[in-house]
């Protein structure tokens, strides 16, 4: 991601999960980043391991609709997907 902006809250803290602000093609390349495994051009970015660890259901997390503070498009209170449609993961 080339132009992607992260904002703090008030008290000056990183928010993972909002206030990042980016392009479409700097979206597009997190998210293919995520399909590569981590590896972009040959180099490993992300640790090995950790896209599966982030795409896992957080214990803590209610009807597992998150891992590592990303929405999993897994469940809901009723216990159907939000979006049926798209992936669950």
């Amino acid at each position: 991601m080339s132009g992607a902006i992260v904002e703090t809250d008030r008290a000056g803290t990183l928010v993972g999960s909002s206030y990042v602000h980016a392009t479409a093609r700097d979206w597009a390349r997190f998210g293919q980043l995520f399909l590569d495994n981590g590896v972009r051009d040959g180099t490993r970015i992300l640790p090995k391991g950790w896209v599966v660890e982030a795409t896992t259901p957080a214990a803590a997390s209610p009807n597992g609709c998150y891992g590592f503070q990303l929405w999993l498009n897994r469940g809901s209170a009723s216990g159907v997907r939000p979006r049926p449609s798209l992936p669950a993961t």
